[in-house]
């Protein structure tokens, strides 16, 4: 492949800031190369259970039979189906033809984006004719929903990482839950305010 593809967009966004993504194509001495192909964004379909992660590696072959496995272990997944990279696809959002030559920047600003896990498909050809593929996942949120995008124990957005003195913080957090306690904590010079 002679052709280097780079989707840049963010890994979490709200839907009103997702407004466009960019791509970059480069030769492989790293100078611009145009290239033309397609762009589709996918909402993926999320499960209707919330996950935890594993405290132990997960098996090559199950040993446990999948009704038994669910039945112990409700918030485990029995194969892979925690990972979003295997969910299926609810639908087709948008699909856009692309020239990187006319323009590198993806006007999205026109689209109404729901909170969700989505993938971003990229297909082109280098010069040769040989197909470059790329695929990005990315999650939109929507704080007017209450509730995380997807299925999740805790989800938390920090709108500043960094505040000076008499500025508020905008702090967001959300369970998938029915409730769930919380233990926050502010760290000030080192000390611990709780």
């Amino acid at each position: 492949v002679a052709l280097d593809v780079k989707i840049i967009n963010p890994e979490t966004a709200s839907v009103e800031q997702l407004d466009s993504v960019q791509i970059e194509t480069k030769n492989l001495s790293g100078t611009f190369e145009a290239a033309t192909g397609s762009l589709k964004i996918e909402l993926l379909e999320s499960p209707n259970q919330i996950f935890v992660n594993r405290k132990w590696e997960k098996p090559d072959k199950p040993v446990i039979n999948e009704a038994v496995f669910r039945k112990e272990f409700p918030h485990f997944a029995y194969q892979n189906e925690d990972e979003f990279q295997n969910w299926t696809v609810q639908k087709l959002v948008h699909a856009i033809d692309f020239d990187t030559e006319k323009s590198q920047n993806i006007d999205l600003s026109y689209l109404d984006f729901e909170a969700g896990k989505y993938a971003l498909t990229l297909a082109t050809e280098d010069q040769f004719g040989t197909p470059v593929e790329v695929k990005k996942f990315f999650e939109l949120y929507d704080l007017h929903d209450k509730k995380p995008a997807v299925p999740t124990v805790g989800w938390h957005l920090i709108k500043q990482s960094t505040l000076e003195p008499e500025n508020e913080a905008e702090i967001y957090l959300g369970t998938s839950e029915k409730s769930l306690p919380i233990l926050f904590e502010i760290s000030i010079n080192l000390y611990a305010i709780i």
